[in-house]
């Protein structure tokens, strides 16, 4: 997925209401990548 996908993952979460659980193991989202899920 990369740092790039972690993005797309950010945008998505910033709008779903629903969403209980992501697994984001293996992904390669790396730290920056990872910060930004964080502060979504």
């Amino acid at each position: 997925m990369g740092s790039e996908g972690a993005q797309h993952v950010v945008d998505a979460l910033r709008t779903n209401t629903t969403l209980t659980t992501l697994d984001l193991n293996n992904n390669r989202i790396g730290v920056e990548g990872a910060q930004h899920i964080a502060d979504a």
